[in-house]
């Protein structure tokens, strides 16, 4: 196979409790791809890995500019590659 990622293995543990997310499907698609492919680019030539998670992270809150409350963002999306940095 050609492509990126031909040569690297992929690894998924998604968490299948959680909720859909609220956002244009067309740019989280695009995110992730990026942050994919850029994972992929990390990767050595040989023995490439690339960890895909979600997860719950429960009373994770940020603080959003022009709010004065914070914001429950419980979810959690990881992108670990095994490339040297």
């Amino acid at each position: 196979e050609t492509g990126f990622g031909a040569n690297i293995r992929f690894r998924a543990d998604f968490d299948p409790s959680l909720p859909p997310v609220p956002g244009d499907h067309d740019q989280l698609v695009q995110i992730f791809l990026n942050l994919v492919k850029n994972a992929c680019d990390a990767c050595p030539e040989v023995g490439g890995e690339i960890n895909l998670r979600t997860s719950y992270q429960h009373g994770v809150r940020f603080a959003l500019s022009g709010r004065k409350d914070k914001v429950a963002l419980p979810l959690k999306v990881s992108i670990i590659d095994n490339g040297p940095g």
